[in-house]
């Protein structure tokens, strides 16, 4: 994943002067540039600067922290945030979803995973655990209560990490995330909005059941760059396709309208006029940057 500097900054705990400071002063790190001119970093510079502030906070100085940190960070917090999904899968997330359908949240949140990137959590415990607890309730095995119980969990982590984000940077390229009258599922879009916002983006996220005079009406007044509509029943997916293709038109002609989620999953070369099918997050980054827009 790359990453701007603000969003590195809610990450790791270290504000964006001090960063920038260290760069200069310390050449500590050397981020690549976007074509608009912004540092772009990775996620090893992330566990590189987290393990930078972890031996400062140990009373290192940064000169001295600098010049342990290629051993000592490559044994600890590299280490350990390489060896946790693992642990997250195998143990965590059993004990994880345990909690969660025993109603107990003190539990829950002692078992939610610690220093992993959002990228991560998202998609090695929280996708894995929704998915899981929603077949056991398809076969009977675990009930609506339970069920909601972990959604409602899951999903106030989800939009902790985006209101931990800001939405993105202010300066980003502005993208509306929303689902259309009759979609129940919110989490997907959520976890999108995470996704977008971590890549630069300036997310608005709508939620889902919004009427397309109501999305046309504040697109209109703050019109995106790019709007992200969710699909994930298929008896819905006609129904999806003509609000996608409403939205079309009456937003602007530069707007791109994406269309994407697991009921649109193989339908890629069925695209309706001026708006994309894409099934998931990759798919609409691939093409995204393919357009070539920053």
């Amino acid at each position: 994943m790359s990453y701007r500097i603000k969003t590195v900054s809610t990450l790791t705990g270290i504000p964006r002067a001090t960063i920038v400071a260290w760069e200069r002063r310390y050449n500590l790190l050397e981020p690549i540039r976007s074509p608009a001119g912004y540092r772009i970093y990775s996620d090893e510079d992330i566990q590189f600067l987290r393990g930078i502030k972890a031996l400062t906070e140990e009373g290192l100085a940064i000169s001295e922290a600098i010049q342990v940190a290629g051993k000592r960070v490559a044994a600890t917090t590299r280490g350990a945030d390489d060896a946790l999904p693992a642990r997250a899968l195998e143990g965590g997330n059993r004990s994880l979803s345990q909690a969660l359908l025993s109603f107990d949240r003190a539990a829950a949140e002692r078992h939610l995973p610690r220093d992993v990137s959002f990228e991560r959590a998202m998609h090695e415990v929280y996708q894995p655990i929704l998915r899981d607890i929603g077949e056991a309730w398809a076969r009977g095995e675990v009930t609506v209560a339970q069920e909601h119980f972990a959604s409602a969990f899951c999903r106030e982590r989800l939009i902790q990490m985006f209101q931990d984000l800001g939405a993105g940077p202010a300066d980003g390229v502005p993208v509306t995330c929303v689902g259309p009258p009759g979609e129940p599922h919110d989490l997907g879009l959520l976890m999108l909005a995470i996704r977008l916002a971590l890549r630069g983006f300036r997310v608005t996220w709508i939620g889902v059941q919004v009427p397309r005079e109501d999305l046309c009406a504040m697109i209109a007044q703050y019109p995106p760059r790019l709007v992200c509509i969710t699909a994930t029943q298929p008896h819905l997916v006609a129904e999806a396709r003509v609000y996608a293709r409403q939205v079309r038109a009456c937003a602007r002609a530069d707007t791109v309208i994406a269309l994407g989620g697991p009921a649109v999953f193989g339908l890629s070369g069925e695209a309706e006029p001026g708006v994309w099918m894409v099934a998931d997050f990759e798919a609409l980054w691939a093409r995204w940057c393919g357009e070539r827009r920053d």
